[in-house]
Protein backbone atom coordinates (compact mmCIF):
# COMPACT_ATOMS: atom_id res chain seq x y z
CA UNK A 1 0.00 0.00 0.00
CA UNK A 2 1.58 3.37 -0.97
CA UNK A 3 1.88 5.18 1.97
CA UNK A 4 2.41 8.81 -0.30
CA UNK A 5 0.04 10.73 -2.26
CA UNK A 6 -0.39 8.99 -5.94
CA UNK A 7 2.61 10.51 -8.13
CA UNK A 8 5.74 9.29 -9.98
CA UNK A 9 9.33 8.81 -9.26
CA UNK A 10 11.68 10.54 -11.49
CA UNK A 11 15.72 11.64 -10.52
CA UNK A 12 16.23 10.43 -7.51
CA UNK A 13 12.58 11.59 -6.19
CA UNK A 14 9.36 10.85 -5.65
CA UNK A 15 6.78 13.75 -6.58
CA UNK A 16 5.46 13.69 -3.05
CA UNK A 17 8.68 15.11 -1.34
CA UNK A 18 7.69 18.68 -3.41
CA UNK A 19 4.44 18.39 -1.58
CA UNK A 20 3.04 17.97 -5.27
CA UNK A 21 -0.38 17.00 -6.24
CA UNK A 22 -0.91 15.20 -8.90
CA UNK A 23 -4.67 16.31 -10.42
CA UNK A 24 -7.20 13.82 -12.08
CA UNK A 25 -6.48 15.49 -15.81
CA UNK A 26 -3.44 13.50 -16.41
CA UNK A 27 -2.98 12.28 -19.74
CA UNK A 28 -0.88 9.27 -21.76
CA UNK A 29 -0.43 8.79 -25.13
CA UNK A 30 -0.01 6.07 -27.00
CA UNK A 31 2.88 6.12 -29.54
CA UNK A 32 2.04 6.25 -33.36
CA UNK A 33 3.48 4.14 -35.87
CA UNK A 34 6.26 5.39 -38.36
CA UNK A 35 5.33 4.07 -41.03
CA UNK A 36 8.17 3.92 -44.30
CA UNK A 37 6.54 3.91 -47.64
CA UNK A 38 7.65 4.08 -51.28
CA UNK A 39 5.59 4.57 -54.57
CA UNK A 40 6.31 2.35 -57.74
CA UNK A 41 6.08 3.84 -60.63
CA UNK A 42 3.41 1.96 -62.99
CA UNK A 43 2.11 0.60 -59.30
CA UNK A 44 -1.11 1.32 -58.04
CA UNK A 45 -0.83 1.82 -54.48
CA UNK A 46 2.37 2.18 -52.19
CA UNK A 47 4.78 -0.19 -50.65
CA UNK A 48 5.36 -0.21 -47.22
CA UNK A 49 8.91 -0.93 -45.52
CA UNK A 50 8.16 -0.03 -42.18
CA UNK A 51 8.53 -3.66 -40.82
CA UNK A 52 11.53 -4.48 -43.30
CA UNK A 53 13.93 -5.45 -40.02
CA UNK A 54 11.14 -7.19 -38.33
CA UNK A 55 10.07 -5.25 -35.44
CA UNK A 56 7.04 -2.14 -36.19
CA UNK A 57 8.63 1.03 -35.37
CA UNK A 58 6.71 3.88 -33.38
CA UNK A 59 7.01 7.45 -32.76
CA UNK A 60 7.52 8.88 -29.15
CA UNK A 61 5.22 9.18 -26.77
CA UNK A 62 3.89 11.74 -24.16
CA UNK A 63 3.14 11.52 -20.33
CA UNK A 64 1.11 14.56 -18.91
CA UNK A 65 0.88 15.54 -15.87
CA UNK A 66 -1.04 18.77 -14.18
CA UNK A 67 -0.28 19.46 -11.02
CA UNK A 68 -0.60 21.70 -7.77
CA UNK A 69 1.52 22.35 -4.94
CA UNK A 70 -0.08 24.47 -2.26
CA UNK A 71 2.23 27.68 -1.87
CA UNK A 72 1.31 30.64 -3.47
CA UNK A 73 1.67 34.65 -3.85
CA UNK A 74 0.93 35.07 -0.16
CA UNK A 75 4.69 34.23 0.50
CA UNK A 76 7.18 34.77 -2.30
CA UNK A 77 9.60 33.90 -0.68
CA UNK A 78 8.73 30.37 -0.12
CA UNK A 79 6.82 30.15 -3.48
CA UNK A 80 9.89 31.22 -5.50
CA UNK A 81 11.87 28.99 -3.09
CA UNK A 82 9.83 25.84 -4.08
CA UNK A 83 9.40 26.36 -7.57
CA UNK A 84 13.09 26.82 -7.94
CA UNK A 85 13.36 23.43 -6.16
CA UNK A 86 10.80 21.69 -8.71
CA UNK A 87 13.39 23.12 -11.70
CA UNK A 88 16.14 21.78 -10.71
CA UNK A 89 14.78 18.51 -10.16
CA UNK A 90 12.54 18.31 -13.25
CA UNK A 91 15.31 20.05 -15.69
CA UNK A 92 18.34 19.15 -14.59
CA UNK A 93 18.66 15.56 -16.29
CA UNK A 94 21.05 14.86 -19.70
CA UNK A 95 18.67 12.85 -22.07
CA UNK A 96 15.82 10.07 -20.96
CA UNK A 97 15.73 8.25 -17.51
CA UNK A 98 13.46 6.28 -15.43
CA UNK A 99 9.85 7.72 -14.80
CA UNK A 100 7.91 5.34 -12.88
CA UNK A 101 4.07 6.14 -12.02
CA UNK A 102 2.75 4.96 -8.91
CA UNK A 103 0.02 3.32 -11.11
CA UNK A 104 2.30 1.03 -12.60
CA UNK A 105 5.66 0.20 -10.19
CA UNK A 106 6.78 -2.79 -12.08
CA UNK A 107 7.21 -0.78 -15.57
CA UNK A 108 8.68 2.43 -16.68
CA UNK A 109 9.25 5.06 -19.16
CA UNK A 110 12.46 6.43 -20.35
CA UNK A 111 11.49 10.40 -20.15
CA UNK A 112 12.44 13.66 -19.86
CA UNK A 113 11.49 17.47 -19.32
CA UNK A 114 12.43 19.25 -22.43
CA UNK A 115 9.26 21.64 -22.62
CA UNK A 116 9.97 24.08 -19.34
CA UNK A 117 7.03 24.03 -17.65
CA UNK A 118 4.68 27.04 -17.31
CA UNK A 119 3.60 27.64 -13.35
CA UNK A 120 0.02 29.75 -13.04
CA UNK A 121 0.30 31.55 -9.76
CA UNK A 122 -2.49 32.14 -6.99
CA UNK A 123 -2.50 33.38 -3.55
CA UNK A 124 -2.28 29.69 -2.10
CA UNK A 125 -1.19 27.43 -4.89
CA UNK A 126 0.98 27.12 -7.64
CA UNK A 127 -0.51 24.98 -10.60
CA UNK A 128 1.95 23.78 -13.35
CA UNK A 129 2.04 20.93 -15.93
CA UNK A 130 4.56 18.72 -16.56
CA UNK A 131 5.34 16.69 -19.73
CA UNK A 132 7.34 14.33 -19.90
CA UNK A 133 8.66 13.18 -23.88
CA UNK A 134 9.57 9.66 -23.65
CA UNK A 135 10.68 6.84 -25.62
CA UNK A 136 7.61 4.71 -27.32
CA UNK A 137 7.70 1.63 -24.82
CA UNK A 138 6.98 0.76 -20.90
CA UNK A 139 10.01 -1.48 -20.10
CA UNK A 140 9.48 -4.27 -17.79
CA UNK A 141 12.40 -5.85 -16.33
CA UNK A 142 12.59 -9.89 -15.91
CA UNK A 143 14.17 -10.99 -13.36
CA UNK A 144 11.77 -13.14 -11.19
CA UNK A 145 8.20 -14.05 -10.47
CA UNK A 146 7.81 -11.89 -6.55
CA UNK A 147 4.17 -11.99 -6.26
CA UNK A 148 4.10 -8.79 -4.93
CA UNK A 149 4.86 -6.81 -8.27
CA UNK A 150 3.30 -9.86 -10.62
CA UNK A 151 0.16 -8.49 -12.81
CA UNK A 152 -1.62 -11.75 -13.83
CA UNK A 153 -3.66 -10.64 -16.19
CA UNK A 154 -0.58 -9.12 -18.35
CA UNK A 155 2.80 -11.01 -17.15
CA UNK A 156 3.77 -14.38 -17.67
CA UNK A 157 5.47 -16.58 -15.03
CA UNK A 158 8.85 -18.45 -16.21
CA UNK A 159 11.88 -19.23 -14.45
CA UNK A 160 15.56 -17.26 -14.47
CA UNK A 161 17.43 -19.67 -12.68
CA UNK A 162 18.86 -23.05 -14.22
CA UNK A 163 20.74 -25.86 -12.57
CA UNK A 164 21.64 -28.62 -15.27
CA UNK A 165 24.04 -31.85 -15.73
CA UNK A 166 24.62 -33.82 -18.57
CA UNK A 167 22.73 -36.14 -17.58
CA UNK A 168 19.22 -33.86 -16.54
CA UNK A 169 19.61 -31.01 -19.97
CA UNK A 170 16.54 -28.43 -19.52
CA UNK A 171 14.53 -28.47 -22.66
CA UNK A 172 11.66 -25.59 -23.18
CA UNK A 173 10.27 -22.08 -23.93
CA UNK A 174 11.32 -18.87 -23.23
CA UNK A 175 8.50 -16.18 -23.90
CA UNK A 176 9.32 -11.96 -24.48
CA UNK A 177 6.05 -10.38 -23.74
CA UNK A 178 7.10 -7.83 -25.55
CA UNK A 179 6.61 -6.11 -28.85
CA UNK A 180 10.37 -5.76 -30.06
CA UNK A 181 14.00 -7.87 -29.45
CA UNK A 182 15.17 -7.68 -26.28
CA UNK A 183 19.04 -8.20 -24.96
CA UNK A 184 19.21 -11.46 -23.05
CA UNK A 185 21.36 -11.27 -20.37
CA UNK A 186 23.11 -14.89 -19.70
CA UNK A 187 25.32 -15.58 -16.27
CA UNK A 188 26.81 -18.82 -16.95
CA UNK A 189 28.95 -20.46 -14.18
CA UNK A 190 30.26 -23.98 -15.86
CA UNK A 191 30.22 -25.42 -19.16
CA UNK A 192 27.16 -24.82 -20.63
CA UNK A 193 25.73 -24.68 -24.32
CA UNK A 194 22.31 -22.65 -24.55
CA UNK A 195 19.82 -22.66 -27.59
CA UNK A 196 17.80 -20.19 -28.26
CA UNK A 197 15.20 -20.72 -31.10
CA UNK A 198 17.92 -21.59 -34.08
CA UNK A 199 21.05 -20.05 -32.33
CA UNK A 200 23.33 -21.89 -30.06
CA UNK A 201 25.81 -19.75 -27.73
CA UNK A 202 28.81 -22.40 -26.00
CA UNK A 203 30.33 -21.30 -23.04
CA UNK A 204 33.14 -23.22 -21.22
CA UNK A 205 34.00 -21.12 -18.35
CA UNK A 206 32.19 -18.62 -15.91
CA UNK A 207 30.96 -15.66 -18.24
CA UNK A 208 28.43 -13.02 -18.49
CA UNK A 209 26.71 -12.66 -22.11
CA UNK A 210 24.33 -10.52 -24.10
CA UNK A 211 22.06 -12.38 -26.50
CA UNK A 212 19.15 -11.24 -29.02
CA UNK A 213 16.08 -12.82 -27.46
CA UNK A 214 12.84 -12.31 -30.26
CA UNK A 215 9.39 -11.95 -29.27
CA UNK A 216 6.91 -14.59 -28.52
CA UNK A 217 7.91 -17.85 -27.78
CA UNK A 218 11.33 -19.17 -28.57
CA UNK A 219 12.61 -22.83 -28.00
CA UNK A 220 14.97 -22.76 -25.03
CA UNK A 221 17.22 -25.59 -24.07
CA UNK A 222 20.37 -25.57 -21.55
CA UNK A 223 22.72 -28.18 -21.45
CA UNK A 224 26.36 -29.55 -20.08
CA UNK A 225 27.07 -28.83 -16.38
CA UNK A 226 26.81 -25.64 -14.15
CA UNK A 227 24.01 -23.27 -13.27
CA UNK A 228 22.62 -20.64 -15.75
CA UNK A 229 20.61 -17.07 -14.72
CA UNK A 230 18.87 -14.89 -17.17
CA UNK A 231 17.35 -11.68 -17.10
CA UNK A 232 16.02 -9.40 -19.57
CA UNK A 233 13.89 -6.14 -20.07
CA UNK A 234 10.46 -5.75 -22.15
CA UNK A 235 9.54 -3.28 -24.15
CA UNK A 236 5.19 -3.46 -24.05
CA UNK A 237 2.87 -0.26 -25.14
Amino acid sequence: MLTYDYGFYFNGHHSSEFGLKVLMSKQETLPAKRKVTVTVPYRPGIVDLSGVYGNAVFEERTVTYPCRIYVGTSDLYVMHTEIAKLEKWLMNTNGKIKLIDDAMPDRYFMAEVQEAPTFTQNAVYVDFTIIFQCEPFKYKEQFDDLWDTFNFDLDIAQDTHYEVTSDTPFKGDLINNGIIDSDLTLRIKGNLTVKIGNQNYSFDKDTISVVSLPTGKNIFEVSGNGTLDIDWIEGII
